[in-house]
């Protein structure tokens, strides 16, 4: 069973929510070696450590040149969420897109690592970083 490490731009609700429901999941708040605040790249290494795959908002992440650098060194997968252009996201709308893909990420992250998807409400689509 994949583990996924749930990036501080998503509520941490949602970790608890899917906890509940069996799935191995961390926030970055409630991890003691990171919490909010921590640096993309205290992330992607915890990510690492733990074999886990990173889950966030921040689309911007993987253009970062040293941050998409990172993810492909420490061969860490990660899954964007991405809302609609010019708009945002409701933690509830949040939720159901996130779970909605749960299955799709952990069959594909469990066949090939690393792998980086873009996620949105029309679809997944595999991407570099």
């Amino acid at each position: 069973m994949a583990s996924f490490l749930l990036d501080e731009n998503i509520p941490p609700q949602i970790a608890e929510a899917l906890r509940i429901v069996s799935y191995d999941v961390y926030h970055v708040s409630t991890v003691s070696e990171l919490g909010t605040g921590s640096t993309d790249p205290k992330i992607i290494e915890w990510c690492r450590k733990k074999q886990a795959i990173l889950v966030t908002c921040d689309y911007k992440m993987r253009r970062i040149r040293i941050h998409g650098r990172l993810l492909k060194q420490t061969q860490v997968s990660a899954a964007f969420f991405r809302p609609p252009s010019r708009n945002t996201w409701t933690s509830k709308d949040l939720f159901r897109i996130i779970v909605r893909y749960l299955d799709h990420m952990e069959k594909a992250f469990s066949k090939k690592s690393p792998l980086y998807y873009k996620y949105t409400s029309r679809g997944a689509k595999e991407i570099t970083p």
